[in-house]
């Protein structure tokens, strides 16, 4: 399977690492994690794999709120698991031919232009506001997208043609930057690039592909700058390594749910509990300015 195939990748990668000194490190790390994160990870996973995005959208406000992970320490956490997890589903995706029959690489290159531009300026952005600032920020996007998640109207699918002429293409890159924006500042592109896909009425199928494909060098860029910025530490590989288990395991049985459900039957569900968490958000952010 593609979680199988991806795990085998990241076992000889994490083997070759351990031969480096920053390897050493993170072997010294791992009895230090903390096993609570992993399963928080796993859970958020298991969503994700079940509505397409939204591990990030659970995970990061949980960090902050459960375990007082500051934006700095989340987001890297945060992209480094989901890195793999992104890589396991593009694998399945092109193995079952949905990455071909979604088409539309004309917005996909579009998207991903304009996440270039923006990955750097959203870490930027994490490493240099205030922590209680940057919770507020996303308690706001999250409340926000919540309810835009339960009110907002779908639109007719723009044919995929229409997608690919200049004008469709020059109007997608500003989502692809507010997206790489989000992805480098608290780890969530996702929801730019959902709103993106019901205003031109992408298929249940067609979103989550597109999804998968934005997300994948959006992680990477992520991740350079992070490493380049020193937020990705022993501590946080180390404890993204010991969540990779349990997210591939979720992450499988989430794509079991998926291919058995209807998403869309929940959306309303999902909306509210993305809104719940902003609410918190914004209670916790509030709490930690009068301090």
């Amino acid at each position: 399977t593609a979680e199988t195939a991806v795990a085998a990748a990241s076992t000889a990668g994490a083997a070759a690492l351990a031969l480096t000194p920053f390897g050493t490190q993170i072997i010294q790390a791992l009895p230090h994690v903390d096993l609570r994160i992993c399963l928080l990870q796993a859970g958020a996973s298991l969503f994700a794999s079940i509505f397409g995005f939204g591990d990030a959208v659970i995970a990061v406000p949980l960090l902050a709120v459960l375990f007082h992970f500051e934006a700095t320490q989340a987001a890297p956490l945060v992209v480094f698991v989901t890195f793999f997890l992104t890589a396991a589903n593009a694998v399945a995706d092109i193995e079952g031919g949905i990455q071909q029959a979604a088409g539309r690489w004309s917005t996909s290159a579009a998207m991903i232009g304009g996440a270039a531009a923006g990955v750097p300026i959203g870490v930027s952005a994490l490493v240099q506001v205030e922590p209680w600032a940057i919770r507020a920020g996303v308690g706001s996007f999250l409340l926000l997208y919540g309810l835009y998640d339960i009110f907002g109207s779908e639109s007719e699918e723009m044919p995929a043609s229409e997608e690919a002429k200049l004008a469709s293409v020059a109007t997608t890159i500003p989502y692809g930057f507010a997206a790489g924006f989000l992805g480098g500042a608290i780890a969530e592109p996702g929801p730019v690039a959902v709103v993106l896909g019901k205003a031109r009425g992408w298929s249940p199928p067609t979103l989550r592909a597109m999804l998968i494909r934005f997300f994948l060098p959006v992680q990477i860029l992520s991740l350079a700058r992070f490493n380049a910025e020193g937020l990705l530490s022993a501590d946080i590989v180390a404890q993204g390594a010991a969540a990779l288990p349990l997210v591939l395991a979720a992450s499988a049985a989430g794509t079991t749910i998926n291919r058995k459900v209807d998403p869309e039957a929940f959306s309303d569900v999902v909306g509210g509990l993305v809104a719940g968490l902003g609410l918190l958000c914004l209670s916790t952010a509030y709490s930690d300015f009068l301090e």
